[in-house]
């Protein structure tokens, strides 16, 4: 039975119908859909390979190969029927690609399931999805790129993608650092630029919870009114959705939800113990708050501050 390393998605069903193209001949024609593909990184270039019918295809760039496989020392060799220079030689967890002689860095699997970096921004509006592919596309419809993602190259701390589709050229710089957006507020980790044909576009990306999650936030201030000397309250954001953390007398426990406008805290309990009637104020006050949280964002000094609709506020910052 022929085997492709690491093509976990692949079934053994499907590895056997690779002897089928040993006879296939020439360039795939484009609109044909792959079935169990793989998409892998050589160097700066992304290939894809899977099966269109009972036969291989590599894909590189807009090209597609029709493979059939070749004998080898080790592994499992292919090539390209009509094109003995085009080989792809899969070792394990690792793959070799050869293209008309031309020898790319050794390939490595890209893991589809990975979730895609998203980002945006108003005034005008667009929207960016890099995963595999690189969508982007302005809110008003009238530009849209969609390349396979180019290796990121590191400028400055920041990632750098380049893009070229059609008559559209793409340059985009994601960077660590906080961004607001500038219509609805809500805080997130990536400020991203995007230049694209000459103008440049500015908006904030990635996911607005790993500002919260990642450790235990200490409360300093409930309502404008501080914390009692020596008492502890305090919020764990989990990455599951979980709230926790200790209210000054007990320990609560509910869930949290995050959309595109806001935080929302749903489903609190706590233990029931009594404690001095300063504390247990306190800790009431703190729930009331914390039901009603609305949205959260970050002071200059770099505090989180929980925002209530009525405008009342809990002030936490990491131990």
């Amino acid at each position: 039975m022929f085997r492709i390393g690491f093509w976990a998605v692949m079934s053994i069903a499907a590895l056997s119908m690779l002897a089928a193209c040993a006879d296939d001949a020439g360039v795939k024609p484009p609109g044909q859909e792959q079935a169990f593909a793989s998409v892998l990184r050589c160097g700066d270039q992304l290939v894809t390979v899977g099966m269109v019918g009972d036969a291989v295809q590599l894909t590189v760039g807009e090209t597609r190969y029709a493979l059939r496989q070749v004998e080898a020392a080790s592994g499992a060799k292919y090539e390209a029927a009509d094109d003995p220079a085009t080989t792809f030689w899969s070792r394990g967890d690792r793959a070799m690609l050869v293209v008309k002689g031309t020898r790319y860095p050794e390939c490595v699997r890209v893991d589809a399931a990975a979730p895609a970096f998203r980002a945006g921004g108003n005034e005008p509006g667009w929207e960016i999805e890099i995963g595999t592919r690189m969508v982007f596309a302005t809110a008003d419809g009238r530009i849209r790129v969609d390349a396979l993602t180019p290796a990121a190259r590191t400028v400055a701390g920041a990632q750098h993608y380049v893009v070229s589709s059609g008559s559209n050229n793409l340059d985009v710089t994601v960077a660590d650092r906080l961004c607001t957006d500038s219509m609805s507020g809500m805080p997130h980790p990536n400020a991203v630029t995007v230049l694209l044909d000459g103008n440049t576009l500015h908006g904030c990306g990635g996911d607005p919870a790993v500002l919260l999650q990642g450790g235990e936030w200490a409360v300093e201030d409930i309502g404008g009114t501080g914390v009692v000397d020596h008492t502890r309250a305090t919020l764990n954001f989990g990455a599951n959705g979980r709230l926790t953390g200790k209210g000054s007398c007990n320990t609560y426990m509910g869930s949290y939800s995050l959309t595109g406008e806001g935080l929302s805290v749903s489903k609190m309990a706590s233990t029931m113990m009594a404690c001095p009637p300063a504390l247990m104020q306190q800790e009431s006050r703190f729930h009331e708050i914390l039901g009603q949280v609305k949205r959260f964002r970050f002071g200059s000094d770099g505090a989180l501050i929980l925002e209530a609709g009525d405008g009342r506020t809990i002030t936490a910052r990491r131990d």
